[in-house]
Order: structure tokens, then C-alpha cells, then sequence
């Protein structure tokens, strides 16, 4: 999707910016250049959260998070949670019924649906996430709250999906956050401000913030940044799952000699960023609204006071002065050159607001003896566990702006990765 195109109805008179330089500069001028209401539509979810707060306001609330981003938490690269997730699905699966040629078929995006919420959300701080009734519940409830916080670029009724969000908004309310609130209530006010006591306290989202209002949070914006971090942490990462299996499987038909590689946890994760560079499943564009007149350095482009300006993030991760001539292609070997570029470019955004789960995410950056991110765990985990794409199975895109499948089918098969050596 790219600005010649979009077809939904955009709330102010935007400039449109597509390339990487311009892109990035925009996005680290923090102080000329704001988030502003450039999404009013999803107000009731987002207002007031970590996603549109500027300035001070926002670096304080991530500075309360921190400890959530560890990525020695139980649900980071160093911890144990996405591989009970990974191992419990995976086992149901096989126990289940196969089809009629042996094989055990499924949907790709149900399965990483479960396994990224199991992990994320525990995360957040909601509790027994890994009991299969409710894992159900919580994935038929946070689907609306998604697409509520993306209202603005989708192809579907937007009143209808606002209503909707707020409707599952309401039940997650009740059944998972009133109880987790309430028990991290009792757990801080327990504390009584030893420091040693709170420190101890799980690092998730919602007693984060508990202990940083002394035990008495304003609840409806805990909920409201609850939802907003839980409903990004599971769109992009599940939307990437698909289009990282497609895409490696296609580039080893070509290159079957990287096979090989598929024992190297650095080759994983660059094929993880590669993919991600590539597909934009997160909002086609960013918002943000000049404060002053400001000429971009990078250009000399300038852009009045209170204009509103659209990143496009997807045109500009293929942008071919910083990528190469074959920046449209999947190459996860690519080197870039640049200075400052990373091997996912602008995925995760820049700047202050870069995305506050990128170190739990995309974590070893080829570094052999650390961790692996989740993404590319699950990537890891996938073609290990020998999942292969069904090349006659469905595949079905989301009613939205941006990349989202909204079924993707596979199968369990040989893995593509030979034996390991002695």
C-alpha cells in the first residue's frame, strides 16, 4: 500500500513522505515533529497511552515499563515462556486428527495467535492465560481491540469496529483485568514501600504501573495501555510469522545451500529483519504533526508549523538508495552499508517512539551467543518443527490497509534443515 493508493478516508491534509532518509529524521525530531491527535478514531483505546503521549509524559511512562522490556523476563528471549507455548500448542496439534494423505494441517495464524498471547500476556499481567478456555476467550476478544486500534485504515465499517472494540474492550475489563488489578493492588500495598519488596513483584505492565502510582492507578488508563501494548505486541509479530515462513521457504528452494544454515541462530534472525523490512503489517503509515516551521536536513524539504505528515514506513524500507537496486527482494544475507541503517530499517519505527518491544522481539542481532528475539525464535521453532507452507492450502488478506493475512495454511512435514552434525 503506498500513498497513490489508499483508499480510506484520512482525517487531516497530509504530506506524504516515503523515503527512508526523510522518514527517519522525521521520526528522531522528537521535539519538532508530534504524534498530535492523528488518531482520534481510536481515542477510546489509545488516548493517553504510551502509543500517542509526547514529550516528558511519554518518556516517563516508558521509563516505567523498563523493566518490562527486560529480556530476562519469563516472556523474553532469555526466558522459558514462548517455548512452553510453543512445545503445548504444537503437542495438541499433532495429537489431533491428520488428513486424509497423513498430513496434520492448520492455520498458521490461529497457531501463532496462541502461542505470541500465551507469552504476551503475561507480559501485560494477565493471569491464567494458559488454560485452553481461556486462551479462546482472550483470542476472541483482543481480535476486535486490534482492529479497533487501526479503525483508521480499514476497508470495513469504521463505527461498526470501533463499537466492537469497546464491547471486547468491556469483557477483557471484567474477566482478566479487574482480577490481575486488584491482586497487584494487594501485592504493592503489602510492600508498604520497602524497595527490596517492590523490586521482587513480577516486571509485568500492570504492576508496573500499580507501583509507580504508590498502589492506587488510575484503572482506566492501565487498561487503556494494557490493550494498546498487548494489541500491537500481537498484531505485528503474528502477521510477520506468516510472511517469514514464506519468505525463507521460498528463498531455500533457490538457494538450497543455505540449508546448511538453518542450524546458525544468526542466520534466523537476519532472515527475521529481512522479512520484516519487507512487509509492512503494522499501520501503512505514521502520523505526525509539525509544532514549528522545520526544513528536514536530510533534504532541505520544508514542512510549515501544524502540517500533518504521513510516514510511509513500508516505501520507505524500499527505498533503493539504502537498500540496493534489489531492496524489493528477500535477501536475508543483504548487507547495508549506511551508517545508523539496521537490517530491519524502519520496522519498528525511530526515534522516541520506537517500539517498545523491539529489544523482546528482534534481540541477538547475529550475536551467536545471545538469545534469540521471539521473532525469529518462532521462525526457529517452525521450520525445526518441520511446518511447511501448504502451497494448496488458503490464504486469506485482512480487510486493511496494511499486510495482515488473516489465514494462512500450513502443514507439519519433513524439516527443511538436514541433520545436525557429530
Amino acid at each position: 500500500m503506498n500513498p497513490s493508493v489508499v483508499d480510506q478516508v484520512r482525517a487531516h491534509d497530509y504530506v506524504d513522505i516515503t523515503g527512508y532518509r526523510e522518514i527517519e529524521e522525521v521520526l528522531r525530531r522528537g521535539r519538532d515533529f508530534v504524534f498530535g491527535d492523528g488518531k482520534a478514531e481510536s481515542a477510546d483505546l489509545l488516548g493517553g497511552t504510551i502509543v500517542t503521549l509526547d514529550g516528558p509524559d511519554h518518556l516517563q511512562r516508558r521509563r516505567v515499563l523498563a523493566k518490562m522490556i527486560d529480556v530476562r523476563q519469563p516472556w523474553g528471549p532469555e526466558g522459558a515462556l514462548f517455548d512452553e507455548a510453543f512445545a503445548r500448542n504444537l503437542g495438541e496439534l499433532r495429537a489431533g486428527e491428520a488428513a486424509a494423505d497423513g498430513l496434520v494441517r492448520f492455520d498458521l495464524m490461529d497457531f501463532a495467535r496462541k502461542v505470541f498471547w500465551q507469552t504476551l500476556a503475561a507480559m501485560i499481567g494477565f493471569d491464567s492465560v494458559d488454560k485452553p478456555e481461556l486462551v479462546e476467550l482472550l483470542q476472541s476478544l483482543v481480535l476486535p481491540i486490534v482492529n479497533a486500534a487501526s479503525v483508521e485504515f480499514s476497508k470495513l465499517d469504521h463505527d461498526q469496529i470501533a463499537a466492537a472494540g469497546r464491547a471486547a474492550m468491556d469483557q477483557v475489563r471484567v474477566t482478566f483485568f479487574d482480577p490481575a488489578v486488584d491482586r497487584r493492588i494487594r501485592q504493592v500495598l503489602e510492600a508498604d514501600g520497602d524497595a527490596a519488596k517492590l523490586e521482587a513483584l513480577p516486571g509485568d505492565l500492570i504492576t508496573s504501573m500499580v507501583i509507580a502510582a504508590g498502589g492506587t492507578p488510575d484503572r482506566g488508563l492501565v487498561l487503556r495501555d494494557a490493550l494498546a501494548v498487548f494489541a500491537a505486541a500481537v498484531n505485528n509479530p503474528v502477521n510477520q510469522t506468516a510472511y517469514q515462513l514464506e519468505d525463507l521457504e521460498a528463498w531455500l528452494a533457490e538457494h538450497p545451500g543455505d540449508r546448511e544454515l538453518l542450524h546458525s541462530d544468526a542466520f534466523f534472525d537476519r532472515a527475521a529483519q529481512e522479512t520484516v523490512r519487507l512487509h509492512r503489517t503494522g499501520n501503512p503509515y505514521l502520523v505526525r504533526q509539525a509544532l514549528h516551521d522545520a526544513d528536514l536536513q536530510t533534504t532541505g524539504r520544508h514542512i510549515e508549523r501544524a502540517q500533518w505528515i504521513a510516514l510511509w514506513i513500508g516505501q520507505g524500507n524500499l527505498d533503493q538508495s539504502v537498500f540496493g537496486d534489489d531492496a524489493a527482494a528477500f535477501n536475508p544475507h543483504r548487507r547495508v552499508d549506511q551508517r545508523g541503517v539496521k537490517p530491519y530499517g524502519l520496522g519498528f519505527g525511530a526515534g522516541p517512539h520506537v517500539c517498545l518491544g523491539r529489544p523482546l522481539l528482534i534481540w541477538g542481532q547475529g550475536d551467536e551467543a545471545a538469545a534469540l528475539g521471539l521473532q525469529a525464535r518462532m521462525l526457529k521453532a517452525l521450520v525445526h518443527a518441520g511446518v511447511r507452507v501448504d502451497p494448496g492450502g488458503a490464504r486469506e488478506m485482512a480487510a486493511h490497509a496494511a499486510e495482515r493475512y488473516v489465514r494462512f495454511d500450513v502443514f507439519l512435514g519433513e524439516s527443511l534443515s538436514p541433520p545436525a552434525g557429530p
